[in-house]
């Protein structure tokens, strides 16, 4: 993924409303285990990204390939996060609308950059669909 992380950017910028910062974040491949322990307290998720704005890194499971539009998809919604902290859209503490908003932003840069390879979008589909809700629980 290293290779192409300045074009996955340069895509979560095009379809967002972001300008292109000035760093990169980092980008670095993990096994799945390590994203269960991380995201879903040790117990099995799906589980396939995130990013670190401590680390100012976005970490993947490794068995996503550079070569999937699908996988680099993934890596187009956790770049959306990325922009979103670079671009002061996070406020400290945010609240679960404010969450799922900036959550339901990066869904949508995902769907679009996939639609632009002709890619269906189900899941992504769903998983905006789901944000609606998650809230008023």
């Amino acid at each position: 993924m290293q290779e192409i992380i300045g074009t996955l950017l340069l895509m979560a910028v095009n379809f967002s409303q972001y300008d292109m910062p000035e760093q990169h974040p980092l980008i670095e491949a993990v096994n799945h285990q390590q994203l269960i322990d991380t995201l879903c307290e040790g117990k099995e998720c799906n589980a396939l990204a995130y990013y670190d704005d401590k680390k100012n890194t976005i970490f993947y499971d490794d068995k996503l390939t550079k070569d999937s539009m699908i996988a680099q998809g993934y890596i187009v919604h956790e770049m959306v996060h990325f922009l979103q902290y670079q671009h002061d859209a996070v406020i400290e503490e945010p609240d679960c609308k404010q969450r799922m908003l900036l959550e339901r932003e990066a869904y949508q840069v995902q769907q679009r950059f996939l639609r632009s390879h002709h890619i269906m979008t189900y899941d992504v589909d769903m998983a905006i669909r789901l944000l609606s809700g998650v809230c008023s629980r």
